[in-house]
């Protein structure tokens, strides 16, 4: 129960940060940013597993696939970095 209400706590809270962020870089259009978030959040909640059940399949171990999400986390925090730097998203 407390392993639950934790994790839901933190995602709750990153989400909201997150959306907070999404709408300070694009004030003109929030909305769009809220849509792309969750399009991206979908596509990854689709892709993520199917690419870690092959690699996992393929290797024998979750290393890799575990490697490869690690990857995709630091290429998504580049990205934001940059987004907000420039001051906004395209």
């Amino acid at each position: 129960m407390l392993g639950g209400i934790l994790l839901g706590a933190t995602f709750i809270a990153v989400t909201a940060l997150g959306l907070q962020a999404a709408a300070r870089l694009v004030p003109q259009s929030p909305r769009r940013a809220l849509a792309m978030m969750t399009a991206s959040f979908g596509i990854g909640q689709i892709v993520g597993p199917i690419f870690a059940g092959y690699t996992a399949d393929i290797t024998g171990t979750f290393f890799v696939p575990s490697l490869g999400a690690a990857a995709m986390l630091a290429l998504s925090a580049v990205i934001a970095w940059d987004a907000g730097r420039k001051g906004g998203m395209t």
